[in-house]
């Protein structure tokens, strides 16, 4: 139905007072979007992390269409940020009210929508008491294929058209891992918060003044895609706008910036985590930290501003950062001052590291017997009785570094166990810079559903047991 290979990015769209905000909140969890029984309350996006389902996706709450005769500047300035929002988007949910039926705004935005070209899924909402097959006839006639019938306020069928829309991003781990080709340039994101140097660092690093740089937090508002080679490698560097906390974006252009910069961080195959060495490290660098993981990615953190610093305080910040990032100790720490070109030679150092760690070709032997020397090591506890036994393993995909151990009952497997496994891998096979992902999967029973079926002696020898023991009760 749908395709992409980035995180999905899914926007609500639909007339006004349909719904659309119950249903943000019901796929976020939340109550960010105010919900009232009267239109037009919606204005600006919302963007948030959905969390009903498998994988992870971005999703955004629209204002609603509405089609008058008056010329209202307002109602136009949200439909056209409406219409930002769901080009960048993967996704179009088109939200109607089954109760009220077809309408003529409907039909009005159904022939915007497909202007956009966008793969779209109409939503009837509020149909729990209302029979499926009618609402599905009734809006038939839009022309979309895909038709999904929930009722937002009670939580009806939400699961299932979560699951129906995201199915096709779960992108098969079987399938491998296609080579970067040969002369194309490796990817990289800059990301950090606003005014830590991810301009002056792109700057540096090309020679030239070719980002605007300024004090001013917030100067980078777009993301800006920078090619050059160094020393025959040919690289992409994205600069991203800065990402604040959420609960101080309130401003629309922001909001799209930030969505920009989530999408970036998904497409990029390395991400470049600046942060200002100069001030301590903050709840939002962190946040930032958990964006790359949620997405997989190789990871390089470089602490900008490093110049600034005196003794005591590297030595104060060396600290913090190992006690703060201990949850990404495989990423490496490079000590950079984009102004005056310290540490850049470091810094791609590590990039090229990282990107070898990524792109490392990992035998199924190798890694099999990787496995088994470290149950020899350390053995996997008991379950009911019985040992976990790990079998073999092999790469499912890289970027994250994802894989497959097969065995029985590894549905048992501790999480710490777990974590054991992905540092003695780690330690064995050189790996910086790349999470690992392992995933377990059980070995089947060859026969399993089949009945043992007992020969004419078995069953006579069986026969005369009972008789047996009948006698000497």
């Amino acid at each position: 139905m749908f395709s992409t290979k980035t995180i999905p990015t899914i926007a609500i769209v639909g007339r006004q007072n349909v719904g659309k905000s119950t249903l943000y909140n019901r796929i976020t969890r939340s109550r960010d979007a105010l919900v009232a029984d009267f239109p037009g309350i919606t204005r600006d996006p919302k963007i948030g992390l959905g969390v009903v389902g498998e994988k992870e996706y971005l999703i955004a709450d629209t204002g609603g269409f509405s089609y008058n005769n008056e010329d209202n500047g307002l109602l136009n300035r949200v439909m056209h940020s409406t219409k930002e929002i769901a080009l960048e988007a993967e996704i179009i949910l088109f939200v109607v009210d089954s109760r009220e039926g077809l309408t003529e705004q409907d039909r009005a935005v159904a022939s915007e929508i497909r202007k956009w070209d966008k793969p779209t899924a109409l939503v009837a909402n509020k149909s729990e008491s209302a029979d499926p097959d009618l609402i599905i006839s009734e809006f038939s006639s839009l022309g979309f294929k895909d038709i999904f019938c929930i009722a937002a306020k009670i939580n009806m069928g939400i699961t299932e058209l979560i699951k129906a829309i995201t199915t096709p991003f779960l992108e098969s781990i079987e399938a491998g891992y296609e080579e970067k080709p040969e002369g194309k340039s490796l990817s990289i994101s800059i990301i950090g918060k606003p005014n830590v140097g991810k301009s002056t660092l792109i700057n540096k690093v090309v020679g030239y003044d070719r980002m605007i740089t300024s004090n001013i937090p917030g100067t980078t508002r777009d993301d800006i895609w920078v090619n050059f080679e160094r020393k025959g490698v040919k690289y992409t560097f994205v600069d991203t706008a800065g990402l604040r906390r959420k609960s101080r974006v309130t401003e629309y252009p922001e909001k799209l910036t930030a969505l920009k910069t989530l999408k970036t961080i998904a497409r990029a195959e390395i991400t470049i985590l600046v942060i200002d060495a100069s001030n301590a490290i903050s709840a939002q660098d962190l946040n930032l930290l958990g964006q790359v993981l949620n997405n997989g990615k190789a990871l390089v953190i470089a602490a900008n501003k490093w110049d600034l610093l005196k003794d005591h305080e590297k030595k104060n910040f060396l600290k913090d950062i190992e006690r703060r990032f201990n949850f990404v100790r495989f990423s490496e720490i490079v000590r950079i001052s984009a102004r005056d070109g310290f540490g850049i030679e470091n810094l791609f150092e590590a990039i090229v590291r990282t990107w070898n760690a990524v792109s490392k070709e990992i035998k199924t032997g190798v890694l099999s017997k990787l496995i088994e020397e470290a149950v020899l090591n350390h053995a996997p506890p008991l379950v009911r009785g019985r040992r976990i036994k790990l079998r073999f393993a092999h790469i499912g995909c890289r970027n994250p570094l994802t894989i497959l151990i097969y065995g029985n009952q590894v549905k048992s497997i501790p999480k710490s166990y777990g974590r054991y496994l992905e540092n003695f891998l780690r330690e064995k096979l050189k790996l910086s810079g790349t999470p690992i992902k392992l995933i377990y999967r059980q070995s089947e029973n060859p026969f399993a559903g089949r009945k043992n079926s007992l020969s004419k002696r078995q069953v006579a020898k069986r026969r005369r047991l009972l008789n047996y023991s009948k006698k000497h009760r």
